[in-house]
C-alpha cells in the first residue's frame, strides 16, 4: 500500500494545530501508563521478595553480640524457670528380636594372613570391631 492510502485509511488530520493536540494526549497517555507499569512492577518486587526472599531472624536481646566488647556489668537476666521432668514411656520398638541366651554362641574373627600385611607393608594396627548376632 502506499502511505497516502495509509493515511487515509486512518483519518488523520490534516490541521497542525490538531496534529498537535493528539501527540500531546498520546504523550500524556504514554506518561501516565508508564508510571502505572513502573507502580505494578515495583508491587511486584516486594510481593516476590515478602514471599521468596529471607525471613527476618529475630535475635534474642540477652544474647551477646559476637562482634561487640562485652559490657562492664552483666545484662540482668529474667529468672530461670524450675526444670520441667518429663518422663517418657519405653513403647516396644518394631524390628528384630533379640536371640535367646539358651541358644549356642560361637565367635568368628576374620582376619587377614600375616602374609598380606607384609605384603601391603607397615604396621597393622586394629582400628575397629563389629560384633552381630546371626
Amino acid at each position: 500500500m502506499p502511505n497516502g492510502s495509509a493515511t487515509a485509511e486512518l483519518n488523520l488530520p490534516t490541521d497542525v494545530a490538531v496534529c498537535h493536540g493528539m501527540i500531546r494526549e498520546l504523550l500524556t497517555t504514554h506518561h501516565s501508563n508508564q508510571k502505572r507499569i513502573a507502580h505494578l512492577e515495583h508491587q511486584l518486587d516486594q510481593l516476590l521478595k515478602r514471599l521468596y526472599g529471607p525471613r527476618a531472624d529475630t535475635i534474642n536481646p540477652l544474647q551477646p553480640s559476637l562482634f561487640e566488647e562485652p559490657a562492664a556489668e552483666p545484662v540482668p537476666t529474667a529468672p530461670t524457670p524450675e526444670p520441667i521432668v518429663v518422663t517418657k514411656t519405653v513403647v516396644p520398638g518394631h524390628g528384630r528380636k533379640t536371640i535367646p541366651s539358651n541358644i549356642r554362641r560361637e565367635t568368628v574373627v576374620v582376619d587377614i594372613p600375616e602374609a598380606e600385611k607384609r605384603v601391603v607393608g607397615g604396621t597393622w594396627v586394629k582400628i575397629g570391631e563389629e560384633i552381630s548376632e546371626k
